[in-house]
């Protein structure tokens, strides 16, 4: 079953506390959310394409090797083992990816409808206006001599654990700010027991 490869292989995984991820709050840096604490964060739904708000909670995962992914679209750190999305919905762990491999990425447009159910209140601008995630061009970069993967050390990591049952392997989308409020990729997370 495809959930539980997720669960054993994500167990060399973690996130930087100065990655960013997407919350109901906004774009917010994963040490900024407490150990322990709980907030609305965005998931992916492969089979029905479809973005969910589920409630995670922060769990310290102690110091692991951390490795900064530069894409096309900027770079994401994350641990060396941390599962990435493909764009074809297959994992593969962080380390392990090489130029030219297309994520499974998104970006946002604005829109009159209301694509993320569950908890929070995604993309909803001062003004009462909407943003949808939509499908973005997002592959890991080929800058000779740069490593599209390159080593960052070792640092404390936090991971995710999403307290919903959901048919799909547990996920949460990082963010980084930019152009078009940004672009965001899909990492595994673990699922509450």
């Amino acid at each position: 079953m495809e959930t539980e490869n997720i669960a054993i292989t994500s167990a060399g995984g973690g996130l930087p506390a100065d990655q960013t991820i997407l919350t109901a709050k906004g774009i917010t840096a994963v040490g900024t959310l407490g150990v322990g604490n709980s907030a609305a964060v965005l998931s992916y739904d492969p089979p029905r394409r479809r973005f969910v708000g589920l409630n995670a909670e922060l769990v310290a995962a102690g110091l692991k090797a951390i490795v900064k992914v530069h894409t096309d679209k900027g770079p994401f750190s994350v641990a060396a083992g941390q599962q990435v999305m493909l764009e074809d919905g297959s994992w593969i762990a962080a380390a392990e990816l090489e130029p030219g491999m297309r994520l499974r990425a998104f970006t946002t447009q604005p829109t009159r409808r209301d694509l993320v159910e569950g908890q929070g209140d995604f993309f909803r601008s001062a003004d009462a206006s909407q943003h949808e995630l939509i499908g973005a061009e997002c592959a890991v970069a080929n800058w000779y001599p740069v490593s599209a993967v390159t080593a960052q050390g070792q640092t404390e990591v936090y991971t995710a654990t999403l307290d919903a049952a959901m048919a799909f392997a547990p996920n949460l989308v990082l963010w980084i700010p930019g152009p078009s409020g940004g672009v965001g990729i899909v990492v595994a997370v673990q699922r509450a027991s």
